[in-house]
């Protein structure tokens, strides 16, 4: 039996959709069968209708096959002997969540370590995942192949010597030149949200994110977005406060013109890393490195008057 507990960006959708999002490796003839067949349960009930489900909802389908059989395989584009770094596509969580059984990054990641030979829990040559991109945010995902991995990788990021860049299209119009936001976020954990604020306080933290204009019809903008600080949620919620949401998002964005153009996830993708790790440490030789991935999945919307 798989769990699924339905995310927010999937609340509204009809269940086969939902759980072909969230099972990108499942066949939709074999999630219709299940459905025929009455092995889908909603919330504990059996169904053989592809009823709405809403974001909580929890789904359980009985079959026999592992978690493994349907993940994902994502692009990886770049590894070397203490990383590998994966394009990781929409619809699929960094880290596993207590709360349910979907698969994650950290489920592909120990799936390409076994395949590789590299897997070994005995000497923790095991996945670390380093930082964590939304459920609905596309891109470069960086995964440690051990602990000694994972502890440097992480303080480079803390420390901003891996600077993190993203594509992404926003409502309105954002100018023909660069801006650097500077506020403060508090962090709303019981209820998964942030909120940007222009005063510091006791609960808030400083965030920096810097964007520049590629395109924009006055309605719609394609900018290019360096995460300065890497906080959570933090380009879908500073855009937003500076009155430019991500295309897509429900969350902090815009639902109204979300649904008239038919967009159904944030328009937002993690295209972009570079190294500045510096010289006499462990990341020295990655130092000068950029990795960038051309397959940048935003949906298209036409930004020529």
């Amino acid at each position: 039996m798989l769990k699924l507990v339905v995310p927010e960006g999937q609340d509204g959708e009809t269940l086969t959709r939902c759980i072909g999002d969230m099972l990108p490796e499942m066949k939709r003839s074999r999630i219709a069968g299940l459905l025929r067949k009455g092995d889908i349960r909603v919330n504990g009930t059996g169904t053989k209708k592809d009823t709405d489900i809403f974001e909580g909802d929890i789904i359980e389908l009985y079959i026999a096959d592992g978690i493994e059989d349907f993940l994902p395989k994502p692009e990886v584009v770049y590894e070397d002997e203490l990383m590998v770094i994966f394009n990781k596509p929409q619809g699929i969580s960094s880290i596993p969540d207590r709360k349910d059984g979907k698969p994650t990054m950290y489920d592909v990641a120990v799936s390409y370590m076994k395949d590789t030979g590299e897997y070994n829990v005995d000497t923790l040559s095991v996945p670390y995942v380093c930082h964590r991109l939304d459920h609905f945010t596309g891109g470069l995902l960086i995964v440690g192949k051990s602990q000694y991995a994972f502890e440097h990788l992480t303080q480079a990021i803390r420390q901003r010597r891996i600077r993190k860049f993203y594509k992404a299209i926003v409502i309105g119009d954002t100018g023909d030149g660069r801006a650097e936001l500077h506020d403060y976020l508090i962090k709303d954990a019981r209820n998964a949200r942030v909120k940007v604020v222009r005063a510091p306080s006791r609960e808030a933290v400083p965030i920096v994110t810097r964007y520049q204009t590629e395109e924009t019809n006055g309605r719609l903008s394609r900018i290019d977005v360096e995460l300065v600080t890497g906080r959570t949620h933090q380009i879908r919620a500073h855009m937003a406060y500076a009155g430019h949401p991500v295309l897509g998002d429900d969350k902090y964005g815009n639902r109204r013109i979300n649904k008239k153009l038919g967009i159904r996830h944030q328009a937002l993708w993690a295209y972009k890393l570079v190294f500045q790790t510096g010289k006499n440490n462990s990341l020295e030789y990655l130092d000068g490195l950029t990795i960038e991935t051309k397959h940048i999945d935003l949906p298209y919307v036409d930004l020529v008057d």
